[in-house]
């Protein structure tokens, strides 16, 4: 049943694209009406970017969204859409909640490269002359939290479930009591592309997360995974790698016909 309708739909969309366009249309423009604050966007686009790009309105903003700072918001993207940025907008439903304040906190630089998601509870904390950069289609989940004092990079396609913690710095400093050496608080964290991180993962200051890798949830990760390749499985406390050669898909419905054909085969087979 489901099947016929999928393939009544698809055909319809066949006949009659302008039909299936103005209905999506329809659809997202009441979504957005309820949950963006359309004087705070209109008021932070012209007020973050130049009127070229602040006229397609790239940025969405959330009725629970405040900013602090004296900061820049950089959109670098080769290509700039509407509502390309959201900030406390999209969310997930029965888990998370646009009633909780998001937080930007900006007195350095904040460079978006592509589209980017920031849920609802999120908290971006740039310090002077500190920089995060997303690289592109990154989401930061619920009531997560994204704190430099250096410098941070999500790579494209990267992002964070709810209730992480990702800074650069210990905020304060350590020293050794015999020697009397005073250990650094800040280094740079690099999260590499397509890294899904897994929700109450701690990253710590001078990690790396290679390219294609999944963070455990309650994990805490710190230093450089870069030395054991890509697509790793990273897990525990401290964190370490527990498994190569994987990583995350977003595929549901593809995996799941898979799922099904594999076992008709393996029924088959018996």
């Amino acid at each position: 049943m489901k099947n016929d309708i999928k393939k009544q739909s698809k055909e319809l969309v066949k006949k009659c694209p302008w039909l299936f366009n103005t209905l999506k249309g329809i659809r997202i423009v009441f979504f957005y009406f309820q949950r963006v604050n359309l004087l705070k966007t209109l008021y932070y686009n012209f007020y973050f970017f130049s009127f070229k790009q602040a006229f397609k309105l790239p940025l969405a903003v959330g009725w629970n969204v405040r900013f602090r700072g004296t900061g820049s918001i950089i959109l670098s993207a080769s290509e700039i859409h509407p509502f390309m940025l959201s900030f406390g907008v999209l969310k997930i439903d029965d888990i998370e909640s646009n009633s909780d304040k998001t937080y930007i906190s900006n007195w350095g630089n904040l460079e978006f490269q592509g589209y980017a998601k920031i849920h609802p509870g999120a908290k971006l904390w740039i310090f002077e002359d500190a920089n995060i950069t997303f690289k592109g289609n990154n989401t930061i989940g619920a009531r997560s939290i994204v704190a430099s004092e250096e410098f941070i990079e999500i790579g494209f396609n990267s992002g964070c479930s709810w209730d992480c913690e990702i800074f650069d710095t210990d905020f304060h400093f350590l020293i050794d009591v015999s020697s009397g050496e005073i250990y650094p608080k800040k280094k740079k964290v690099f999260i590499g592309d397509k890294v899904f991180i897994g929700n109450h993962v701690n990253i710590g200051k001078g990690t790396k997360i290679p390219n294609g890798s999944v963070i455990s949830s309650w994990s805490k990760v710190f230093g450089s995974f870069t030395r054991k390749g890509e697509n790793l499985l990273i897990a525990g406390n401290p964190a370490k790698v527990v498994d190569t050669g994987l990583t995350m898909t977003h595929a549901y419905e593809e995996a799941l016909e898979a799922e099904c054909e594999q076992k008709m085969k393996n029924k088959q087979r018996k």
